[in-house]
């Protein structure tokens, strides 16, 4: 009787624990923070506010951050955490290379609004583009996807025809990956999320640049080099950052001199 009481305790635990995933998945996925819309961003080069109207009445903020003579826009999807406030300093690295950046907010966070799931997500990353189309050939417009966000520069990467896409410490599969480092849970039926890289990148027909670090631990290189195997092999360089982890790649020679030959 004693271990039918412990076994039925364990049950209940867990399934708690499971129902409590669920319910919270969204503030484990999206750790961002949003900002009072008269919030005002300090970013050190010239820069506007850009507002998109999406098809279910929500509203998509981004910034788009000018270099002093533009040979074309980086589009950048940043990671799961903060908001511009943090990637906006971050993305403005890129303008030494004379490109122009976008960075938009996901909803929920910074100045951007609406309910949240995968596939408003990829309409939102395509109507950022299409925006962006409007001011740029898309010959000169580059999709640059940062750790959450390269699932959404993927997939868009292999329904339009950028310039290239570039990929800093991506993931293959989002729902897999966290079903392998989490397999005590059922995570494949509770998680809303797939970004499944790996069925969209060998659609892509642009240069693919990926850059990972050996230490990374938030999502290991592992995953990176998965994704590169379900790419077109004519079309992908990677660059393995040693000792590069998930937030400083931007910190080693390797992903600097590897940056002044994807960017010129």
């Amino acid at each position: 009787m004693k271990v039918i009481k412990v076994g039925l305790y364990v049950f209940l635990a867990y399934s708690l624990l499971i129902i409590g995933l669920y319910f919270i998945q969204e503030k484990i996925i999206f750790q961002g923070s949003s900002l009072p819309d008269d919030f005002k961003f300090k970013i050190d080069k010239p820069f506007e506010e850009v507002y998109l109207n999406t098809s279910d009445s929500s509203r998509i903020h981004g910034v788009l951050i000018r270099s002093d003579s533009s040979v074309g826009c980086i589009l950048y999807f940043h990671g799961n955490r903060g908001n511009i406030v943090r990637w906006g300093n971050l993305a403005e690295y890129f303008t030494q290379y004379n490109y122009d950046v976008f960075v938009m907010d996901y909803r929920g966070y910074g100045k951007s609004k609406g309910d949240r799931t995968e596939e408003l997500l990829h309409l939102d990353a395509k109507l950022a583009y299409d925006y962006l189309l409007k001011r740029y050939n898309s010959k000169n417009i580059i999709l640059y996807g940062r750790s959450l966000g390269t699932g959404l520069a993927t997939r868009l990467a292999s329904v339009v025809r950028p310039k290239s896409l570039i990929l800093e410490t991506p993931y293959h599969n989002f729902r897999d990956m966290m079903n392998e480092r989490f397999m005590i849970l059922p995570i494949k039926k509770l998680i809303k999320y797939s970004f499944s890289s790996n069925e969209y990148i060998s659609d892509v027909e642009c240069p693919i640049y990926i850059f990972h670090g050996t230490n990374d631990h938030v999502i290991p290189i592992a995953y990176g080099l998965r994704l590169a195997e379900s790419a077109n092999t004519e079309l992908i360089r990677f660059f393995t950052i040693k000792s590069g982890e998930h937030n400083n790649l931007n910190e080693f020679t390797g992903y600097n001199d590897a940056m002044v030959q994807v960017l010129n």
